[in-house]
């Protein structure tokens, strides 16, 4: 179904690209790699089934051992899996609400159309744009085959995602937790060990006793760091190649946008350059041509509510931003 699903995009996409509507030939692009994201995540999932299943019982003994362990460790421990669940609750909260938006879309054109639009020849809306070669996607049924099928996609892109994404910060998060303890654990590594044992001889029980202790605590360390390779391990070969596929089709629109950018400023250059100094005609459409050259100076870029536009300052901001954060989290750490 998915690589049907494909096949029509790619129909779409080289309709719209020979009639020379680029918006609707971007959209129907990113559809189509939307569906190959979907595709690539599940044959992640399911070629590696057996490791998920392995995942998830070592994160049920870790679970299960660190309820066992002191109260400063269970206490953190515990902590970490309540951010999980409220991580959860949100995210799916989140995408749930996207996809009803959608749904409520779709119903409230179809009900003010109903209402208010008497003409035949208006087309009912679909979630995603349409094209037969001989026929209307827009007529009965051919419209209620596609809508059907589009809110299909819709519920297996709600589902996929929500998934996919989940399982990646929980088993993140999980490990962070982990990292925690280890670091915990460092700083009583030597708690209530006699030190002068040190120069003893090591055949002596004092030294032995002070030896074994330290064998177990620090195994327990490298058991644990262990694990958490492990589990990076198995996460990056169920979903290395989804990430992938996403950094890629990220970077192509990416490089779309930054192309859309450079057109835009291209636009004032053209008119700073079209000899507006050599002929007195210039002077008719001066000031046209200065807000055109003003105008172009505003990158020409997709803009929302926390979006950030495009652009050099941008990634230095970001990056500032990113590196606050990182100091904030690393004071945090070391203060408490």
């Amino acid at each position: 179904m998915l690589f049907m699903g494909m096949i029509f995009e790619v129909i779409f996409l080289i309709h719209y690209v020979l009639i020379k509507d680029y918006a609707l030939a971007t959209e129907c692009s990113f559809y189509f790699l939307l569906l190959g994201m979907i595709i690539a995540v599940y044959g992640g999932v399911l070629c590696n089934r057996n490791k998920i299943f392995q995942l998830i019982d070592d994160m049920n003994n870790d679970f299960v051992f660190i309820r066992t362990m002191e109260s400063k460790y269970r206490n953190c421990f515990l902590e970490g899996q309540l951010l999980i669940h409220k991580s959860c609750c949100i995210w799916y909260t989140f995408t749930t609400i996207i996809v009803v938006l959608y749904i409520l879309l779709i119903l409230s054109s179809l009900v003010m159309l109903g209402l208010f639009k008497a003409d035949s020849d208006v087309n009912r809306p679909l979630l995603f744009p349409m094209w037969l070669p001989a026929d209307d996607p827009y007529r009965t049924p051919n419209y209620e085959i596609f809508l059907f099928f589009q809110v299909y996609f819709l519920i297996i892109v709600y589902q996929t995602f929500s998934g996919y994404i989940y399982m990646l910060f929980h088993v993140l998060l999980h490990y962070y937790c982990i990292l925690d303890m280890i670091i915990k654990d460092f700083e009583v590594i030597f708690d209530d060990l006699n030190e002068s044992v040190s120069y003893i001889l090591p055949k002596k029980p004092l030294r032995k006793q002070v030896q074994f202790t330290l064998n177990r605590r620090i195994k327990r360390i490298v058991d644990w760091h262990r694990a958490v390779f492990k589990a990076v391990k198995t996460v990056s070969s169920i979903f290395g190649p989804p990430l992938i596929y996403q950094v890629m089709c990220s970077a192509v629109f990416i490089c779309l946008l930054t192309y859309q950018i450079a057109e835009g400023y291209a636009v004032g250059d053209a008119c700073w350059n079209s000899g507006w100094h050599k002929t007195r005609l210039s002077t008719l459409i001066r000031a046209d041509m200065v807000l055109v050259i003003q105008r172009s100076q505003q990158a020409v870029a997709i803009k929302f509510i926390g979006l950030p536009q495009l652009q050099l300052e941008t990634f230095s901001s970001v990056m500032s931003t990113s590196y606050s954060y990182f100091n904030m989290l690393r004071q945090y750490n070391s203060e408490s």
